[in-house]
């Protein structure tokens, strides 16, 4: 009798934890908020010309593999993302034995717009 009641608390317990598991990534969620179909936009700074193209790259690249939606024209698209710098700092990390900075730190604040 015993060995029976501990077979079935064992089985209900493993049906519980298959069927139960309500599990689904933030990208999913994500991707139910901005859609399927988004095209992107980054305003060139002009104190950082050279890292806005590079921020052009990583958010198409974000999309594509954290989001898995396509990449779109605007006219197309479900949703427009528009990045820009907001601003920018640089901080000294580094000092040569003369005194002269020969690394920084920047720290970046971005203005995201979603449309």
């Amino acid at each position: 009798m015993m060995k029976n009641v501990v077979n079935v608390i064992i089985f209900l317990s493993i049906i519980m934890t298959f069927s139960s598991c309500g599990y689904s990534s933030s990208a999913k969620f994500s991707r139910a908020v901005i859609g399927e179909k988004i095209s992107t936009t980054v305003v060139v700074s002009s104190q950082d010309p050279e890292n806005s193209v590079v921020m052009k790259d990583a958010l198409d690249s974000a999309i594509l593999e954290v989001f898995h939606s396509s990449l779109t024209t605007k006219k197309r698209s479900k949703t427009h993302i528009e990045l820009s710098i907001f601003d920018i700092r640089y901080t000294p990390m580094q000092y040569d034995k003369y005194g002269y900075i020969i690394a920084y730190r920047a720290t970046t604040t971005l203005k995201i717009i979603k449309t």
